[in-house]
């Protein structure tokens, strides 16, 4: 009588359909598009610094409420849902230059709340450095993939337009640079999916220490066996 022991299951790389010496086309990353909900860090400076004062000394977070407007200092309400950073900051640029505040002002637009929120093999919120975080650097941020992760179908939550639509994500193929949640966005959800039952460290050391134990059993069983029959 035995116990099988536990194996590790073998390592599973990341695109393994892309050649060496082969040039792919790469896509630049999309501006985030501005929704309800969103925070935008604004910062308004100019030469002198006292025709600036009424934006603010330094970056103000700015809460976009349910109908996609900002209440933004002297200019009132704006409209920036639907719109990129860029977008975002050239309205508030021309608005400061048509209103005569500011003739050559400098804005900075930024996402405040860029962060994606990672379920499954490790749970934790990441927060993106500037405008742009893809899959690989999510990756690499959460300390890569378990080794019972499923790494051709990780999910990936997005919601636009009051709706969310869940993605499949294949990091063992080259398509994965052509999937539309490639580029993370502002509140995405990943969930890395586990593949079949996972046993810790300690307790497959203890399920070897077993194996172990039934092991020299059956040896020690064996070897008196055959002492009786030689004695015959």
């Amino acid at each position: 009588m035995g116990l099988a022991s536990c194996s590790t299951p073998k390592t599973v790389g990341y695109l393994l359909d892309m050649e060496y010496d082969k040039a792919y086309a790469a896509k630049g990353a999309p501006e985030l598009k501005v929704q309800p909900g969103d925070k935008l860090g604004i910062r308004v400076t100019s030469e002198d610094p006292a025709l600036s004062a009424p934006f603010g000394e330094s970056a103000t977070s700015y809460q976009v409420d349910s109908y996609g407007y900002i209440d933004f200092p002297v200019l009132g309400r704006i409209n920036v849902a639907g719109k990129n950073v860029s977008e975002v900051r050239s309205e508030i640029t021309s608005g400061i230059i048509n209103s005569g505040y500011i003739k050559n002002p400098t804005v900075n637009v930024s996402m405040d709340n860029f962060y994606v929120t990672v379920v499954g093999r490790k749970n934790a919120i990441v927060r993106a450095e500037g405008n742009s975080m893809n899959m690989l650097e999510l990756v690499a941020k959460t300390g890569g993939t378990a080794e019972n992760t499923k790494i051709n179908d990780i999910m990936v939550i997005r919601t636009e337009a009051g709706q969310r639509q869940a993605y499949s994500v294949n990091l063992q193929s080259i398509n994965l640079y052509d999937s539309p949640v490639f580029y993370l966005q502002q509140n995405d959800v990943v969930y890395f999916k586990p593949v079949g039952f996972h046993m810790s460290e300690s307790g497959r050391s203890i399920m070897q220490f077993i194996s172990t134990g039934f092991t020299l059993a059956n040896t020690v069983a064996t070897i008196m066996v055959w002492l009786k029959i030689s004695q015959k």
